[in-house]
Order: structure tokens, then sequence, then C-alpha cells
């Protein structure tokens, strides 16, 4: 039997899960535009299409997160998001446009405050249940 801690999520773990799935599903909604701004005719579509297959695929690791409550898994997702984040803030800035690095730049500052506060959290859990042992 799964105690308690091992089956819902903290507030901590629900913060960094919300972060990291708007941010993966603003890449989604990104990735469906492009779709509908190249036509089928262009040499980047094929581009364009395996882009979306991958965003999918993150937006689907998220409801996979959820589903079985994986501390772990959030984690290393919630990192993969902060990188992600911050190289969209490398092409805003390659692309010298201030929205699209220092918006990027903004959420992956916040997904690192999140996973910070996830693992402060799960460190205090683990010395509170070490020490009622």
């Amino acid at each position: 039997m799964t105690s308690q801690r091992e089956s819902e999520f903290s507030r901590a773990e629900w913060i960094a899960f919300a972060l990291s799935l708007v941010s993966a599903l603003v890449s989604l909604g990104f990735s469906t535009a492009a779709l509908h701004l190249v036509e089928k005719s262009d040499p980047t579509y094929t581009y364009v299409l395996f882009n979306l297959a991958r965003t999918i695929a993150l937006v689907l690791s998220f409801v996979l997160v959820a589903r079985f409550r994986s501390h772990a898994a959030l984690m290393i997702m919630t990192s993969l998001m902060a990188l992600v984040q911050l190289l969209d803030g490398v092409v805003g800035a390659i692309d010298d446009d201030p929205m699209t690095t220092y918006g990027p730049w903004g959420i992956a500052v916040a997904s690192i405050l999140a996973l910070v506060h996830l693992i402060r959290s799960h460190r205090s859990a683990n010395l509170g249940a070490a020490g009622q042992a």
C-alpha cells in the first residue's frame, strides 16, 4: 500500500507542475500556429511537423507525471522546461526581440525557483520522516 506522501503531490509539486505544464502548452500553441502558417509545399513544413510531434510528446509526458504522481519525473520535467525557456530566450536575444527574450527568461526563472522550492520541500519531508523513524 502506498503512503499519502507517495500518492499525492504537495503544494510545491503542484506549483512546479503547473508552471512547467503551462510552458509546454505554450510551446504546443506555437507549434500548432506554425503548422497553420506554413504551406504543405514549403520545404520547412516537415520540420514544423517534427516540432509539433515532439511538443505533443512533451505535453503527454506531463499527463503521465500527473497520473503517476512521480516526484522524480516532475523534477526532471521542470528542469527540462526551464532549459527550454532559457534557450527560447536565447533565440529571442538572437532575433533582437525583447518580448521573446525576457518573457521566456522570466518563465525560466520562475520554473527554477519552483524547482528549488520543490527540492527544499522534499529535503524537509525526508528529514522529518527520518526523524520519526
